[in-house]
């Protein structure tokens, strides 16, 4: 898994770990924040996500591809099952935000389906409350991917000077 692999090439390199991704990989970039101390020893010096999926539970009631969840789980609902939520839950970075510390900057299409708005503003204002440095930018018009070559070179600009500031 990620974590094991950051926890290997980590330990071997004695760098600092920083982690990006977008859609799949910001749902694993919210996992990596708020889980790599917990599950792996690993310290990770900055976090970088976009697209990102960060509470499952309330993601299968706003996102437009609902049924992928219950197609995936035998056609039951996290609340017909509490083995099933418990997944979820374990899944869901803000189940598990009490453990994040790494400054954390969020990118996202305003106008994401996929992804609503409100699943990275969850972790961003869990984030403030926590005390954690954490940025959040929005790219308005924008889908599950910025398409505007203008945002695109923002999404850049800010992810490299977040990675820059933070290491």
């Amino acid at each position: 898994d990620v974590l094991t692999a950051m926890q290997t090439f980590g330990t071997k390199v004695g760098k600092k770990v920083g982690h990006f991704g977008w859609s799949y990989g910001g749902f694993m970039s919210a996992l990596v924040l708020t889980k790599a101390k917990a599950t792996h020893g690993v310290d990770v010096e900055a976090v970088a996500s976009g697209g990102t999926l960060t509470n499952v539970i309330s993601h299968v009631g706003t996102t437009d591809i609902p049924n992928m969840f219950r197609s995936a789980n035998g056609g039951l609902n996290y609340w017909d099952s509490p083995a099933l939520r418990a997944k979820y839950e374990a899944a869901s970075a803000m189940y598990h935000v009490q453990d994040a510390a790494a400054p954390t900057l969020l990118l996202h299409g305003v106008d994401d389906p996929r992804m609503p708005l409100s699943q990275p503003w969850e972790l961003h204002r869990a984030l403030r409350t926590r005390t954690v440095t954490t940025k959040f930018v929005a790219f308005p018009g924008s889908g599950h991917i910025p398409g505007d070559p203008n945002q695109r070179l923002t999404l850049c600009n800010e992810t490299l000077a977040w990675f820059q500031t933070h290491f």
